[in-house]
């Protein structure tokens, strides 16, 4: 039997960074038996990289691909959780740049960019609230620590954090201020510091490399593009372009078991596979792996998930890439107390009593769909103590903040949302950054996007996808979505 091949002319190189091939079309047929087209493929995780990956195979013509989920859903760290006629976006919230990012040029060609929803990060920096003196402050303030971090010198101290340069360049800013404005200047530099801490998820910026900071390059254009019905909506773009059968939810791997590519292996086979093993006994072969798994996970599971073990360099980058958590709280009122698209900032000098995990909010946003929702975001060491914190007691604190704010009683809130992402099994946390780990070790997102080879060093046995492999798009959605891509024209490049 004859199966149809499609041969595809590749014009560039694939490399270890995230470029894409130009194609061109040819048709012929071929035995089965020599069909690279019917090789087995396994995608361990349906988070974005996942799909993009199956997404791009799919369009090279593969035909055995199997993507394996071990949640119920589909879009690993993009989750949106229904709430009446709207979705409340639980992980990422934005495409991040316009110029030169795949997903936007994705999300616009199927009509589901919002431009009413363009002026969320404006706000930001928006403090009308104050009195023109902080104001003035906070904004002079700003202005001179963003021009410092897009000054940071290319060679610094090695080993020198991020925390370090900040401190040092606010301590310079300061000895020329006049000082009845320094309580405005040192509350305005927490908080600056605490939406870092959201950018970088890490739970300090002490963690966090400063040589390696700007490794990190964005896409021109708005920085917090909104999507329509929210980010989670471009999953479905993926789920149309993917044959059904090659999904199946709920297959937790527990084991991948490469073995037979090694040529110590005691049982010599005449066809070397891959055997993935999940936790309901189910057992699957392939002739490459696709690991998606975020890397909050590989730290945790890493030394029992492979068999045998990666190697040296592959574990040494998933010890020392930074990977932190980041948490939303959503309350739900009957009614808005606020106007439009409304942003509290959590200043530390308007709320002096801020201890323990509130110490971490950072701001009480509008929620893009949801007029009657506010959205807490936590950072740092807090986004991770307040999942263990009582319901009402989280109630009880963000409440308390928001009348310090405001200064006035307002409602109670009718409903409460919270994520927990570092305590998610299948997340252990929300995105990856560069820490000092990695710069004095030698590590970067590129070392665990290698993939591991047979013994031979031809075939690509176990590949490495997410948004934790992305050299210079790591933390985001685009990302993600260009190793997927990566890893699919890696395969495809190996038999073409």
């Amino acid at each position: 039997m004859q199966y149809l091949k499609t041969f595809l002319s590749i014009e560039v190189n694939i490399s270890t960074h995230c470029h894409f091939v130009s194609l061109k079309m040819t048709d012929c047929f071929v035995e089965d038996e020599n069909n690279f087209l019917m090789k087995k493929i396994i995608i361990i995780g349906a988070g974005i990289s996942g799909l993009a990956c199956a997404k791009r195979l799919r369009e090279f013509g593969f035909q055995k691909v199997v993507i394996l989920e071990a949640r119920n859903r589909i879009g690993g760290r993009v989750h949106g959780m229904k709430l009446d006629s709207t979705t409340l976006q639980m992980g990422a919230q934005w495409i991040h740049g316009q110029s030169n990012n795949e997903i936007y040029k994705l999300a616009e060609s199927n009509n589901l960019i919002d431009l009413e929803e363009f002026e969320y990060t404006k706000s930001m920096r928006n403090f009308s609230n104050l009195a023109e003196e902080e104001r003035k402050a906070l904004t002079n303030l700003f202005v001179y620590l963003d021009e410092k971090i897009a000054q940071i010198p290319k060679v610094n101290p090695p080993g020198t954090s991020m925390q370090k340069y900040l401190k040092d360049q606010f301590q310079i800013y300061i000895s020329d201020i006049d000082h009845s404005i320094l309580e405005y200047v040192q509350s305005g530099f927490n908080w600056y510091c605490k939406v870092l801490l959201e950018l970088d998820s890490c739970s300090s910026l002490s963690l966090v490399s400063l040589n390696l900071y700007h490794n990190y390059e964005e896409c021109a254009g708005n920085p917090g593009v909104e999507v329509k019905g929210g980010l989670s909506s471009i999953l479905d773009i993926f789920i149309k372009a993917i044959p059904t059968d090659w999904l199946s939810i709920n297959k937790h791997v527990i084991q991948i078991d490469w073995s037979s590519f090694q040529n110590n292996h005691q049982n010599i086979q005449s066809t070397k596979e891959i055997r993935v093993i999940c936790e309901d006994k189910s057992v699957y072969s392939a002739d490459h792996v696709v690991v998606t798994i975020p890397l909050g996970c590989l730290k945790k599971n890493h030394h029992s998930l492979f068999v045998p073990p990666l190697s040296k360099s592959k574990e040494d980058a998933i010890q020392y890439l930074g990977f932190g958590t980041i948490n939303k709280i959503y309350l739900q009122f009957d009614k808005p107390f606020w106007d439009g698209p409304a942003i509290f900032k959590v200043l530390p000098h308007q709320n002096k009593s801020l201890e323990g995990w509130t110490q971490w909010i950072n701001r009480f946003a509008y929620t893009p769909g949801c007029s009657d929702v506010l959205c807490a975001w936590l950072v740092g060491e807090g986004a991770i103590a307040m999942q263990t914190v009582a319901e009402d007691e989280v109630v009880k604190c963000c409440m308390n903040i928001l009348e310090n704010i405001l200064k006035k009683t307002l409602p109670m809130p009718s409903k409460i949302f919270r994520t927990s992402w570092n305590s998610d099994n299948f997340a252990c946390g929300t995105y990856s950054f560069l820490s000092i780990d990695c710069e004095v070790n030698g590590v970067s997102q590129m070392t665990l996007a290698e993939p591991e080879y047979d013994d031979d060093k031809k075939h690509p046995v176990l590949m490495f996808a997410g948004e934790a492999t992305n050299g210079s798009h790591f933390a985001t959605i685009h990302g993600a979505y260009e190793t997927g891509v990566r890893e699919a024209e890696r395969i495809f490049q190996f038999y073409g």
